[in-house]
């Protein structure tokens, strides 16, 4: 049975030591960019990592950085563990159920490992189909912004999840930005792309690079789509290129 495509927003860059705190400042910029975007993105509710229901989110800074703390990934011994980072979880639905309209955002940074990634996502339910209002043009690219410019991330990339089976490696790992509806490069690595004439391009004003295969909702089975994400896939060339992830440092 094929499963309904999920459209996912995943932001990454390198390692980087960060405190509760100031990942909490992080969170209420997104949470903040995230609401003004949308009525369906207004209301978001915290997963507790101690079990207990999620509960409606507040911009407290103590409270947020209370509950990042409270993620913190732990050691196979159990003790935790906060080189390698803490993790947040928030959802437009208070209910454990799936829905067509509910979005979770994902956060696991604070690390410092030099082998490992930061990352903070945006997702659809699994194996729902989402409903079309909420799946926009308008409401992912600034999904995607929020994401790459509350975290300094990186790179973006906006994709629906069928998409995916396309993807291919270079060197024998995974690209960093690969086929994907919506693409965002850093301000530090932006300079290095030259976009195809095909794609929607946006430069950011602090120099981030935004390009799209299309301004409607992307849909893999079209192929003006995917012909216009393999344009922009194959310009991200020299950022692929890179070492993953590509030019950061821990710090």
């Amino acid at each position: 049975m094929t499963r309904a495509a999920s459209y996912d927003i995943s932001a990454f860059w390198g390692p980087r030591l960060e405190t509760p705190e100031e990942l909490a400042a992080r969170w209420i910029e997104l949470m903040a960019r995230l609401q003004a975007v949308d009525p369906l993105l207004a209301h978001w509710y915290d997963a507790d990592f101690r079990n207990a229901p999620i509960v409606p989110y507040v911009p407290d800074k103590a409270r947020v950085a209370k509950m990042i703390a409270a993620g913190v990934l732990r050691s196979d011994q159990g003790k935790p563990d906060p080189f390698h980072g803490y993790h947040i979880t928030a959802y437009t639905t208070a209910a454990w159920r799936r829905s067509p309209r509910r979005l979770c955002v994902d956060l696991l940074a604070g690390n410092a490992d030099p082998y490992s990634t930061n990352a903070a996502s945006l997702s659809t339910d699994f194996d729902t189909v989402p409903d079309p209002a909420i799946i926009t043009y308008e409401i992912f690219k600034s999904a995607v912004l929020a994401l790459g410019e509350c975290f300094d991330a990186a790179g973006v990339r906006a994709y629906p999840s069928d998409l995916s089976g396309f993807w291919t490696k270079i060197g024998g790992r995974r690209k960093a930005i690969d086929l994907a509806w919506i693409s965002y490069i850093a301000p530090r690595f932006a300079a290095q792309i030259t976009p195809p004439s095909s794609a929607i391009v946006e430069y950011q004003p602090d120099g981030g690079l935004l390009m799209a295969a299309t301004d409607e909702t992307f849909v893999t089975s079209n192929p003006a789509h995917l012909a216009v994400s393999r344009d922009i896939e194959a310009a991200c060339a020299p950022f692929n290129a890179l070492s993953f992830p590509p030019g950061e440092k821990a710090g």
